[in-house]
């Protein structure tokens, strides 16, 4: 279409607000800026219009349509109210005689350029032009944005009416609508959104996602590597991106339960061929698999020939760095890799004998699994594991330094800073720090000076954290006033706080002691336990007696409906009204509040 740059002279009365402007909202101190600047220098930049329309009722036929410059207009419309400015001010506009999306976008374009929109404002009008015809390919290059950018405002632009207004009234942070396009169902949203009214959550990021992505699962956990990717994807199943972070969810439910199942009848049908005497879940087994006793694989010497590939596999691979791989290298780097952890695995072998009186057993929560269980019926048998010895004798350095000159030397060090970290403890708290933080990024080899072992507990939840060398941790953490300090170790301390029942396991914790820790370290920090406790999903995992015991409690009665989900809706709502939480996460003082 043929665009007019025809430039002229109006007067304020014949100009009027396009409809397809696409800033809707002005912060009155770019108007004050805006109306010094042009008291001091004019309109420097004439303003865009659109030709009156004679059969336009609205416009009256006789007006031109401002689709870029409407703060220009705004501060106008000010300064001659003011009396800054006569009536009959001379205002430069350039004609653009274009369609309804040519001008959404020059609008749109002019607003990112020259101030930063407001966000809903944005979102609408990325959508607009798409619903007018444009693709995300189109939109991003037209803005010189990336797809995905495009793609997480489009998303944001099709939230519920209700979400949208709460964020533009400030009701919800970015952060927290950018959570609520974890789901592309207006209604699921606006759901979630009820649901969390009320509560710290609505506000929440990460509990908005996970109520959205409940029955999704990562792309990156021990489920999806479990199934692999490939066997997902070959029977249909959807994956979708996190617009506004790098994880990769698989969003077909049905679909992973199902393949859940298919693989683990799989691995039980080649297990029992193996000659194992069983193949089982945690579930089936009924006991940990932390705590399971088991057989250790018998130690097996490798031939000459492979220890020999062993060593031309290691000098191949061990000064490779595999994000610097093409595709094709990095093929052959992962088949070498997989040769080498086939041919290392040969030096431990379970015997026909051991696997007779043993099994297999994996945990249906992490997949991990764990080969030469024995039932707790059965004696223990078998050879024991060891340690693997070297696998061949390499040429030595006459320059090399001994083991025990390695251990002075690890020795020395080790005083001397032991002894400056008792001197300067402002610097020891900024090392541990550092510490922590390397272990919250889980960053392994990254040569820590202490023995101090940090394991934190995620809930699903990636953490903001960029990872970054320990050296670089220490100078930043340094530099940092003590109260500053202190708040950085206990954000990261906080990461490895975990009261769960797997942790309590993991450690060897009796039954008896886990409620008496959680108790006494709840009382002592004076935690306020309700607003991180899920209702629904607590009484979704019980039964029908005990969601029956919790309405006693709350109400004087039990539940009203036949129906386990209606009993589940009840007693969460009974929940809210009354603060009632289950008996282990009381702390000294708790009452239940009346309905």
């Amino acid at each position: 279409m043929e665009i007019n740059h025809q430039q002229f002279n109006v007067t304020f009365d014949r100009l009027v607000l396009d409809g397809v402007n696409a800033r809707k909202k002005y912060d009155q101190d770019s108007i004050r800026s805006m109306k010094a600047s042009i008291l001091s220098y004019g309109i420097i930049q004439p303003l865009a219009v659109r030709p009156p329309q004679a059969g336009d009722a609205d416009l009256g036929g006789q007006r031109y349509r401002v689709l870029a410059g409407g703060r220009r207009m705004r501060a106008l419309a000010e300064l001659i109210a003011e009396k800054e400015l006569p009536n009959d001010f001379a205002i430069p506009v350039i004609d653009r005689d274009v369609d309804d999306r040519r001008a959404l976008g020059m609008s749109l374009a002019e607003n990112i350029i020259r101030r930063e929109m407001s966000p809903t404002d944005e979102f609408r009008a990325f959508k607009d032009l798409a619903d007018l015809g444009a693709t995300t390919e189109d939109i991003a290059l037209r803005f010189g944005q990336t797809e995905r950018f495009v793609k997480g405002r489009l998303a944001l632009g099709k939230l519920h009416p209700v979400i949208l207004t709460a964020f533009e009234n400030g009701v919800l942070g970015f952060a927290a609508a950018a959570a609520y396009t974890a789901s592309s169902d207006p209604e699921a949203q606006l759901a979630c959104f009820s649901r969390l009214d009320g509560s710290y959550q609505r506000n929440n990021p990460q509990s908005i996602t996970s109520a959205l992505r409940r029955e999704s699962v990562r792309a990156s956990s021990s489920l999806a590597e479990f199934i692999t990717e490939e066997r997902y994807l070959a029977a249909g199943g959807i994956v979708e991106q996190d617009l506004f972070g790098e994880e990769v969810y698989w969003s077909s439910a049905e679909l992973i339960a199902d393949l859940k199942d298919a693989r683990l009848a799989e691995m039980r049908e080649e297990a029992l061929l193996e000659g194992w005497s069983f193949f089982e879940t945690t579930e089936e087994f009924g006991e940990d698999i932390w705590s399971v006793k088991r057989l250790h694989p018998t130690q097996v010497a490798l031939t000459p020939e492979q220890l020999n590939r062993l060593d031309a596999i290691s000098e191949l691979t061990s000064d490779v760095d595999p994000e610097c791989l093409s595709s094709d290298e990095l093929a052959s780097y992962n088949a070498l890799d997989a040769e080498f952890d086939e041919l290392n695995s040969r030096q431990s072998l379970f015997t026909p004998d051991q696997m007779a009186i043993s099994g297999v057993l994996i945990d249906t929560e992490t997949m991990r699994v764990q080969k030469g269980v024995l039932r707790p019926s059965t004696a223990e048998k078998g050879g024991k594991g060891g340690a693997d010895e070297s696998t061949s004798a390499k040429a030595k350095d006459p320059l090399a330094l001994s083991q025990p000159l390695k251990d002075i030397i690890g020795h020395t060090a080790t005083k001397a800073l032991q002894h400056e970290i008792v001197a300067q403890p402002g610097k020891a708290l900024a090392l541990l720090a550092a510490i922590l933080e390397q272990s919250v990024n889980s960053t392994h080899g990254g040569g820590r000076p202490s023995r101090i072992k940090i394991e934190t507990i995620d809930y699903g939840m990636k953490s903001d954290a960029k990872t970054r060398e320990i050296g670089t941790s220490f100078a930043a953490y340094s530099k940092m006033e003590p109260e500053k300090l202190n708040k950085a170790i206990a954000a990261l301390f906080a990461g490895t706080i975990d009261l769960t029942e797997k942790w309590f396991t993991k450690d060897f914790t009796a039954d008896n002691i886990r409620d008496k820790t959680r108790t006494a370290f709840l009382t002592s920090f004076e935690a306020d336990v309700k607003p991180h406790f899920d209702a629904t999903a607590y009484f979704t995992s019980c039964s029908k007696p005990l969601i029956n015991d919790a309405l006693v409690e709350m109400t004087g009665n039990i539940g009203k409906g036949p129906k386990k989900s209606d009993m589940v809706v009840e007693a969460a709502n009974a929940c809210a009204a009354t603060g009632w939480i289950p008996k282990p996460l009381r702390t000294k003082g708790w009452k239940i509040l009346k309905a």
